[in-house]
C-alpha cells in the first residue's frame, strides 16, 4: 500500500484546526501520515495538534521563523518526505471525509493519473457537518483526458480563476492528491510574484502547470470534502 503524506498547512487557523485535524487522522486509508506546517502564526498551534489523539498515526510539526505563504509552506512539506509518492493538500480550516484519501489513490491509480481532485460541499460557520453516505471507490464517476486539459487552457486566460471552482465542476483545487513525480520534474507551488504564476492562487497555478505538463489529471466527481467558505485567509498569510 502506497504511503500518503497529508500536508496541512496553517496560519491563524486556530479556530478550526482541531476538527480539521481529526478529519485528516479519521481516514480510513491506512499508510498515511500528516504534517502540520505553520505559517508563522500569530499563536503557535502546537497545544491543539497536542489535544489530538493521533490514533497511531505519525504527525509531524514545522513551523516557519516567518509568515512565507502557503506555496512555501508546501514545497517546504514535500521536500521533508522524499520518501512519500503521493501528497494530498488539506487547508487547516476544512473537513475530509473518512474515505478522501482512499478514494483519490483508488481512482488515481484507476485512471493512470498523477493529479486528483474532488468535488466539495460548502460549510459555513456554525453549521452541522453532514458526512454523506460512502461511495463505492472503484465506480465513482472521474473525468480524465482533454476535459481538465481544455479546462486548464482555458484557466490560463482567466488568471482570476477561483481556486475552489473549475469550470462547471465545483471541484476543490486545494484538495488535490498528487504524485512526488510532479514535483520532482519541476512543477513547484509558485510565489505570487508577477508572471510566475498563470492563477490567484498556489493551488489553481500548480494545478494548471501540472495537468499542461504531464496530461495526467483526474476529475472524481464525489464529495469527499466540507470547505470553509466564509473563513477566511488572514493578510499577509496564503
Amino acid at each position: 500500500m502506497d504511503k500518503i503524506t497529508v500536508i496541512v498547512p496553517h496560519y491563524n487557523h486556530n479556530d478550526y484546526l482541531y476538527d480539521s485535524l481529526v478529519s485528516v487522522i479519521n481516514q480510513d486509508y491506512e499508510n498515511l501520515d500528516i504534517i502540520v506546517i505553520d505559517d508563522a502564526s500569530d499563536v503557535y498551534p502546537m497545544h491543539i495538534v497536542n489535544e489530538v489523539a493521533t490514533m497511531g498515526r505519525s504527525v509531524e510539526t514545522y513551523q516557519m521563523k516567518q509568515n512565507q505563504g502557503k506555496w512555501f509552506c508546501l514545497n517546504h512539506a514535500i521536500l521533508k518526505k522524499p520518501e512519500t509518492n503521493w501528497f494530498m493538500i488539506h487547508d487547516a480550516d476544512d473537513i475530509a471525509y473518512p474515505w478522501k484519501a482512499s478514494l483519490q489513490i483508488a481512482q488515481s491509480k484507476l485512471t493512470n493519473s498523477l493529479l486528483n481532485l474532488v468535488v466539495y460541499d460548502e460549510l459555513n460557520d456554525g453549521q452541522q457537518i453532514v458526512i454523506p453516505q460512502k461511495p463505492d471507490l472503484l465506480k465513482t464517476d472521474t473525468i480524465t483526458g482533454v476535459i481538465p486539459i481544455r479546462a486548464a487552457i482555458d484557466s490560463i486566460e482567466n488568471s482570476k480563476i477561483r481556486h475552489y471552482k473549475t469550470q462547471d465542476y465545483r471541484l476543490h483545487n486545494g484538495a488535490a492528491l498528487f504524485h512526488r513525480k510532479i514535483f520532482d520534474y519541476g512543477c513547484r507551488f509558485n510565489p505570487p510574484e508577477k508572471y510566475l504564476r498563470v492563477a490567484m492562487s498556489e493551488d489553481s497555478d500548480f494545478n494548471i502547470r501540472a495537468t499542461l505538463a504531464f496530461r495526467k489529471t483526474s476529475w472524481s466527481l464525489e464529495r469527499c470534502y466540507a470547505y470553509r467558505l466564509d473563513s477566511g485567509h488572514p493578510e499577509g498569510s496564503f
